[in-house]
């Protein structure tokens, strides 16, 4: 297969209710499509996860979007490849920039789940676990969105927190829904105190996510070592070695792969492989979550 011709595609999303997380608000999404076509005219279709601002990720659609165009796209157009590992291949001398690296890697076509998984070396299911994410507006809506949620048949739901006052609100919410699933997404948010193992233990979560800032791994090894809840790690996994080594040092329990954030199915690839007892949860473009979660 060679790749032809790449495309970067706008797009603008308006929500329907503002999305609340610690790094800010959105009522509006911008994203990019990345459009590739190969020398049959066979069209694949990959999302850049990168926001307008720099909060999540120092990557921004400007800048990402540069890189595709000046940097990645002449390096693998009319590359001749059969696997996904060889796109990655042609990026080794860049660095970084792995949400623009990682926008041509999701390609979708329907084998896409088989060749992970042999790729991988592991089997795929044909049955997954979805899950929502909520943002904490205010309780009484946060509620109403719980339900919804449940009653849709969501498996799991991840609420967002800013800082140390949402916790409470949390075990509101838990006394409301004793049995849901429930998990909380801290973006770094948390400050730690001598009560906070305690006071997450009792809220009886599957996880909680990035609770302090990317670069205090220390904190929540500290932690870690403290409560039995499962501490996940999203924005501090840049690299298939970050991940190995946090779990490793026990800073987390669990990793949250995305493609945009290693840089492609290479190192997804890479990091199955190389942990498949570990727990992986996926969080991808929506179409990849379904592919990849199946693995």
């Amino acid at each position: 297969m060679q790749i032809k011709s790449i495309k970067l595609l706008p797009v603008h999303l308006t929500f329907k209710q503002p999305f609340v997380s610690a790094h800010e608000t959105l009522t509006t999404r911008d994203l990019v499509i990345v459009e590739v076509l190969d020398e049959y005219g066979n069209q694949g279709l990959g999302e850049l996860d990168a926001f307008v601002n720099p909060y999540y990720n120092a990557e921004t659609l400007t800048t990402a979007s540069w890189i595709i165009k000046q940097i990645l796209a002449s390096k693998i157009k009319d590359l001749e490849f059969q696997k996904p590992q060889e796109i990655s291949n042609c990026w080794q001398d860049v660095r970084g920039n792995n949400l623009a690296k990682a926008a041509f890697a999701q390609r979708q076509h329907q084998p896409l789940r088989q060749v992970l998984a042999q790729a991988a070396g592991v089997n795929s299911r044909t049955h997954i676990r979805t899950g929502v994410s909520l943002g904490i507006n205010n309780l009484a809506q946060t509620q109403a969105a719980m339900s919804q949620a449940l009653e849709l048949g969501y498996q799991k739901i991840k609420l967002k927190v800013h800082g140390n006052n949402d916790l409470p609100k949390i075990a509101q919410l838990r006394q409301q829904f004793p049995q849901a699933p429930l998990m909380i997404d801290a973006n770094g948010s948390l400050q730690n105190t001598d009560t906070l193992a305690a006071t997450i233990d009792d809220l009886n979560l599957l996880m909680i996510e990035d609770p302090f800032a990317p670069s205090d791994l220390r904190a929540a090894q500290k932690l870690q070592n403290q409560m039995q809840t499962p501490i996940c790690f999203d924005e501090p996994i840049t690299s298939v070695a970050a991940a190995l080594n946090a779990l490793a040092f026990d800073q987390c329990r669990i990793i949250s792969c995305k493609i945009g954030a290693l840089g492609g199915f290479g190192p997804l690839i890479q990091l199955i492989k190389a942990n498949k007892n570990s727990i992986f949860h996926f969080g991808v473009a929506l179409c990849l979550k379904v592919v990849l979660a199946g693995l």
